[in-house]
């Protein structure tokens, strides 16, 4: 028979419940360690505009483990930070695009370097570069900060495709953390550091330096300057339903895209569109196959 593989743990956090009247209704999260500050924000905003409460779980854990955890129905949403793969698809997971997140690359305040290269970027994080003399800074060694696999993979890869295109990664090396505040206190902490996150959590402690001469800021990112850029959703198996639904539906009201636009990007006109045509197509090749075990979310054991 069919046996659930891998649990998603979630850190609990109860929106404003505890003190109140009557039943509420219950929304379980999990997921994007990126996506996690957004979905924070978008429950209580929700909470606050709604006479009737719901109680909010939100965890962490990655894009990864929130899919899965929706997939199996250990939570109501999966939030990711990327696309879902062809198999999570076929397996009948739907992906709402609620936001972009603009990734920056940043650096400690008192580091003299206030533009990057392309190029230069790339050279750092594969290890080619090693001194920040080599790019008009002192002489230093650089200390590279990335994300630990599981937490971070989604931004990573987000950074990975633009500054590496199809090949090359960020070196061996680098100090890996497992979200984008202890990057930024580990690049906030270290003179010499380099690391890149969320420009959403970006605050004084860090600066992003320009890119190829352009200021890295939200405004960049709206207007089109700057496009490192990856997306956000909210992952259901099946179609949002019910109280799913209805949270949703208000995310993507002007209403909640009120409060994803104070520090992120909307989702692209028709997004929500192209990305639902994806996913029936190989749902409607898949669906009479029977026998099939989309990778990741089961062992026949």
């Amino acid at each position: 028979m069919w046996k659930k593989i891998s649990v998603g743990v979630i850190v609990t956090m109860l929106l404003g419940t505890t003190a109140m009247a009557g039943n509420t209704d219950r929304l379980t999260m999990s997921g994007s360690t990126s996506v996690y500050p957004l979905a924070q924000d978008l429950a209580q905003a929700y909470n606050a505009q709604h006479t009737d409460k719901t109680s909010f779980r939100i965890g962490q854990g990655g894009s990864d483990v929130g899919i899965q955890d929706a997939a199996t129905g250990i939570v109501d949403i999966g939030n990711a930070s990327r696309n879902l793969k062809p198999s999570e698809v076929a397996y009948g997971l739907v992906a709402t695009p609620i936001a972009r997140d603009a990734v920056a690359v940043v650096v400690n305040p008192f580091n003299p370097v206030r533009n990057l290269t392309t190029r230069q970027i790339a050279g750092i994080f594969n290890g080619t570069i090693t001194n920040w003399s080599q790019v008009g800074g002192n002489n230093a060694p650089i200390n590279v900060n990335s994300y630990t696999a599981s937490a971070g993979s989604d931004t990573l890869d987000c950074f990975s495709k633009h500054f590496f295109g199809s090949s090359g990664t960020v070196v061996a090396t680098a100090s890996q953390w497992d979200s984008d505040d202890r990057l930024r206190q580990a690049v906030a902490a270290d003179p010499n550091a380099i690391g890149f996150l969320s420009l959403a959590v970006l605050d004084d402690s860090v600066q992003a330096p320009s890119l190829d001469g352009r200021v890295v800021s939200l405004d960049a990112a709206r207007s089109g300057q700057y496009n490192v850029i990856q997306n956000f959703s909210m992952v259901t198996k099946g179609q949002p339903t019910g109280l799913v639904k209805t949270f949703i539906d208000w995310v993507l009201s002007p209403a909640g895209q009120a409060i994803v636009t104070q520090n992120y990007l909307p989702p692209q006109s028709g997004q929500a569109m192209i990305v639902k045509r994806q996913q029936e197509r190989p749902h409607r090749l898949l669906r009479h196959q029977s026998g099939m075990s989309p990778t990741g979310f089961y062992s026949n054991r």
